[in-house]
């Protein structure tokens, strides 16, 4: 398979790699915390507490809840896109139980809702994940007790306690 490129350059080493998904990935989040801030991001936060309360005032919630899929899915292809270039090859393997794990963890601790928090959130596991190489067998334990502690002490993850935090 030949190596990929970007006009003149090759996409070979890991700092190119490295360096195209941090471009992507600034993209994306630029483009998500500017979605939420226009009349679709207004729509579906209006959708999120209360479909109700959105119908009666006028929005489409089936449209909107569509929009929402398909954006979803939008970002979950360069996701797995971008997963399956970096790792070289793609299989069932790839994707096991605790991937799925790290994924909800990431959002739990972040804060849903939240596309900062979420950063963060992933930030944090994947620090975890390197920090507890050694501690395979505990991983699952360890996890578990933290999506346990975030749940029952930071509710709204790392943002809502950065945002209670900053206000008082």
């Amino acid at each position: 398979m030949p190596a990929a490129r970007l006009g003149p350059w090759a996409l070979t080493t890991d700092a190119t790699r490295y360096y195209l998904v941090v471009v992507v990935t600034a993209l994306l989040v630029v483009a998500a915390l500017n979605v939420t801030g226009m009349r679709v991001g207004r729509a579906l936060l209006a959708i999120r507490e209360s479909e109700i309360a959105a119908q009666a005032s006028g929005v489409p919630v089936a449209t909107w809840k569509t929009i929402a899929f398909a954006l979803s899915a939008f970002y979950t292809g360069v996701a797995g896109g971008l997963f399956a270039w970096l790792i070289g090859t793609l299989s069932p393997d790839a994707f096991d139980v605790f991937l799925s794990v790290d994924f909800v963890v990431m959002i739990i601790l972040g804060g849903l809702g939240s596309i900062p928090g979420s950063i963060v959130g992933a930030a944090v596991v994947t620090l975890l994940n390197d920090v507890l190489a050694g501690f395979q067998n505990y991983r699952p334990l360890i996890f578990g007790s933290v999506l346990i502690g975030c749940m029952l002490f930071m509710p709204g993850g790392i943002a809502s306690a950065w945002r209670r935090q900053t206000a008082s």
